[in-house]
């Protein structure tokens, strides 16, 4: 019998790729999310419940906050691949915390109280370590970590949990911090950033923007979270996750000119404390007027500018050192498949 593998936030981006996988490699795969609005896909709102029908796994809704309905959901399972999470830069601290820390606990309680448990990998954040200092470069799984937002802090928190519940429970886990994830079906983060580039006529940046910007294919991100579970090397442990190639803000800009063909530019030098100040007010102004005023989700989250201009070298040697291969090192390949699927689906019209 082959082992039977729960996903959390299966209807979304990395959730649904983690579950192709799965399938893929022989694995009985249950599914679980919030109960879809609809059967069929929403990529406007990053959700597959038809892809997950297609692929012909059980699913079975559950809201982590509601730990009365998890027994059904984690009964037999052996691996456990936790991705649901709230994503959003400008939700309070308060049901950050209700969902990606409460929820979770809900979820360890349930699984130890079923017995079957061989490995959960958490899906941690690789922006846990906020801006580093030139000293801490690259960034390792033993940096410093300054959870710049609530966001960040409430996955770091969550991170702390599962540790605890080793600990004092021997609750088996392996963490994995994503950095910045792409691919096909990403709406949020990079996905965000990539969508902007391609709908601009021409690209531009600063020439002194220089600092590194991590990549790592959502494939690639599923498919270390399916190796590091069968390592017990990797019990108790956190890793890294970023792609071979760290590119540069500016060389990452002028590859997507290239890979849009759109002319691209690099402008004089700014000085970056005053564009971050200026970008950081602009947010703050936009944040209130979208939020409060027109009730619908900002274009620019306020506690995403601790990014602009900052360095993020992560290494992913302690990856690497058990034996893990990218399929896609380097990511021109992979934004060039991700483009055409933006491309078809009319989120890039130009």
């Amino acid at each position: 019998m082959s082992k039977l593998a729960l996903v959390t936030g299966a209807t979304g981006f990395l959730g649904s790729h983690m579950v192709e996988l799965l399938v893929k490699e022989g694995y009985t795969v249950r599914a679980t999310d919030l109960p879809p609005p609809t059967d069929q896909n929403d990529p406007q709102r990053g959700r597959y419940p038809a892809l997950l029908k297609k692929l012909g796994v059980e699913f079975i809704p559950s809201n982590l906050g509601r730990p009365e309905n998890l027994q059904d959901v984690v009964k037999g399972v052996d691996l456990v691949f936790h991705i649901a999470a709230l994503f959003s830069y400008i939700i309070p601290w308060e049901q950050l915390y209700k969902v990606n820390v409460e929820g979770t606990r809900h979820l360890l309680d349930a699984l130890l109280k079923d017995g079957s448990l061989k490995r959960l990998v958490l899906w941690g954040a690789g922006g846990i370590y906020g801006t580093p200092r030139p000293e801490e470069l690259p960034l390792r799984e033993t940096s410093p970590i300054r959870p710049p937002n609530n966001y960040l802090k409430s996955k770091w928190t969550q991170e702390q949990l599962v540790h605890q519940y080793y600990g004092l429970e021997k609750l088996p886990y392996t963490s994995i911090r994503p950095t910045g994830v792409y691919g096909p079906r990403a709406i949020y983060g990079m996905g965000q950033l990539i969508i902007q580039l391609g709908n601009m006529k021409k690209i531009k940046i600063p020439r002194n923007f220089k600092g590194r910007m991590p990549l790592v294919h959502a494939v690639d991100v599923c498919r270390a979270a399916l190796f590091l579970s069968q390592k017990e090397e990797a019990m108790a442990q956190a890793y890294n996750l970023a792609d071979d190639v760290p590119y540069g803000t500016v060389d990452y800009f002028r590859m997507m000119a290239e890979l849009f063909e759109k002319p691209f530019s690099a402008l004089p030098p700014v000085p970056i404390p005053l564009v971050k100040g200026a970008a950081y007010a602009a947010a703050v102004v936009e944040n209130f007027l979208s939020m409060k005023l027109m009730k619908k989700k900002p274009k620019l989250e306020k506690d995403t500018i601790f990014l602009l201009g900052g360095d993020f070298w992560y290494t992913n040697e302690k990856l690497k050192k058990l034996g893990f291969q990218f399929v896609y090192p380097d990511g021109r390949e992979g934004m060039a498949q991700t483009i055409r699927w933006y491309r078809e689906n009319g989120f890039i019209l130009s």
